[in-house]
């Protein structure tokens, strides 16, 4: 493999990037300012195709004589998050905020085009950059999938990385086989009849059956799931009633279901299901089962993993898989995929505080290291 360029050179414009992207977060398909600003700056790197789909983007960079195509992608993304970090780039969108580093991946991917540029002539793969709404909240991942992104060209391997605050900055997470659980998101209706709560009698309580029904979930892992098979059912939010004084007639249970086996995962949902009937009839109220999220687990390439490593070499380590999800998932489920984790924990400059909250920030530095896996991912004609 050629050697690698010097990547310190791109401090200056990984720090513009993302400080840039991160004075502008946006919600889930409504990434509009985050969409011209990436269009803005992939002009000029010499991208064969560049096209949105939908508010994501597609650029293409074509080698002269390609040995494969590989796609790398970025997702776009914020959270409803109020940022408290006090800094000069802090979100001027209010209750918006680039708390899950987002920023950052999408930083890491434009300066990985404007390296394409300088570095045309030593390109062996062709090259697909996505940049992808919606991985927060409906899975946009799906959606460019089923948009055709992955093909013309027809992508070989895919790859993408997060920001992980936990993983010491400089360092890479990189594992075969399962990373990151299938994820579902559920909200279940429990509904009685109201009545006086002086005159209970009168009713059929809901919030009563609830509480029953988030008691018998717990024992789905503890009694019904193998010790060695890891899962969660979690209910975050509890909802209904009307007053103090009046039997609930309605309740919402909003949780969620995670696993890394399949087999697991139906067995759970099937269990939660036999849960709900039972409680329809010891309680007689009745009990309705929504979805409103799916995401399959995050699997990894087990030669992408294993070639990865090789190339990596000291900047890799092998992290223990998380119950946290992601949308990548989709892509493998069409193409080999290798999703990585960048450390960006330093203690010394007090960026420790955990994704998804107010005070989630990191040194720009740390994404030298996902471009530097770019690169010699990119420019290796053993990937595929």
């Amino acid at each position: 493999m050629n050697p690698t360029p010097v990547f310190s050179d791109a401090k200056g414009l990984f720090r513009d990037l993302r400080r840039a992207l991160h004075r502008i977060p946006e919600p889930a398909h409504a990434e509009h300012r985050t969409q011209r600003f990436i269009l803005e700056n992939l002009q000029g790197t010499g991208a064969d195709f560049v096209e949105c789909v939908g508010t994501g983007v597609k650029a293409v960079y074509r080698a002269s004589r390609p040995s494969g195509t590989l796609c790398f992608r970025a997702d776009m993304d914020a959270l409803r998050i109020t940022e408290e970090n006090g800094v000069p780039y802090a979100s001027q969108s209010p209750g918006l905020m680039h708390a899950c580093g987002h920023d950052g991946h999408m930083a890491v991917l434009l300066a990985f085009a404007a390296f394409l540029r300088q570095h045309r002539d030593r390109m062996v793969n062709d090259i697909v950059l996505l940049f992808q709404p919606a991985e927060e909240s409906v899975g946009g991942a799906k959606g460019m999938v089923e948009a055709g992104v992955l093909r013309d060209p027809d992508v070989d391997a895919v790859f993408g990385l997060h920001l992980m605050p936990h993983i010491p900055q400089g360092r890479i997470g990189l594992r075969p086989g399962a990373l990151m659980a299938a994820a579902s998101e559920f909200d279940i209706t429990v509904t009685g009849k109201s009545a006086h709560a002086a005159m209970p009698h009168e009713g059929v309580d809901a919030l009563l059956a609830a509480a029953h029904l988030v008691v018998q979930m717990q024992g789905i892992v503890s009694r019904d799931t193998d010790p060695f098979e890891a899962c969660v059912v979690s209910i975050g939010k509890v909802s209904g009633g009307e007053a103090r004084n009046i039997v609930a007639r309605e309740v919402v249970l909003q949780g969620t279901l995670r696993s890394y086996s399949k087999a697991v995962f139906l067995k759970t949902k099937e269990r939660i299901a036999a849960l709900m009937a039972g409680l329809e009839k010891g309680m007689g109220v009745s009990a309705e089962f929504c979805e409103t999220m799916y995401y399959p687990p995050v699997v990894n390439d087990e030669r992408l993993a294993k070639k990865a490593a090789l190339l990596l070499g000291d900047m890799a380590f092998e992290p223990a898989p998380l119950m946290t999800a992601e949308d990548f998932a989709y892509y493998q489920r069409e193409v080999p995929g290798l999703f990585l984790f960048l450390g960006c924990r330093n203690e010394d400059k007090g960026h420790v505080h955990p994704l998804h909250t107010p005070r989630f920030d990191f040194d720009e530095a740390a994404l030298a290291a996902g471009l530097e896996a770019f690169w010699r991912i990119a420019f290796c004609a053993g990937m595929v």
